[in-house]
């Protein structure tokens, strides 16, 4: 169990982490908005790109299928991709200069 203050701390990275996803994000839907989260979050708690372990990670209430199917479906959506890789090169290409080292 949590205490306080690791309750606090997770809080808290959960909101960063939200504010800097959300950079990507435009033009998504509310449902792809949370399934690219949620896939995120479950790389994260892995360290692995491998489906069901990333769905096994988020402790989802429904079956571990209906979650990696959820996951596989929206993962084949070609303009999820296309937009988040969008806005991605939108957001830094803005930091790219004739100076800068590539």
């Amino acid at each position: 169990m949590l205490d306080k203050h690791q309750k606090q701390s997770k809080e808290k990275l959960q909101v960063k982490f939200h504010q800097f996803m959300n950079k990507f994000m435009g033009g998504l839907k509310l449902p792809e908005r949370k399934n690219v989260l949620d896939i995120c979050l479950g790389i994260i708690k892995t360290q692995s790109v491998i489906g069901n372990q990333v769905a096994q990670s988020l402790q989802e209430r429904i079956p571990l299928k209906k979650t990696c199917e959820r996951i596989y479906r929206n993962l084949r959506k070609i303009d999820l991709c296309d937009t988040i890789q969008h806005n991605i090169l939108t957001e830094y290409g803005k930091k790219i200069d004739a100076n800068t080292a590539m």
